[in-house]
């Protein structure tokens, strides 16, 4: 694997991982209630 790939595989996945964290969070603040 090659800087280039390394670079899009990492811009594709960041956001990914970002996201299911948001999720996370707001679904742990909905199931405290």
């Amino acid at each position: 694997m090659n800087e280039k790939q390394k670079a899009l595989f990492v811009g594709n996945w960041a956001p990914t991982f970002l996201l299911l964290g948001i999720y996370n969070k707001m679904v742990k603040l909905h199931g405290s209630d």
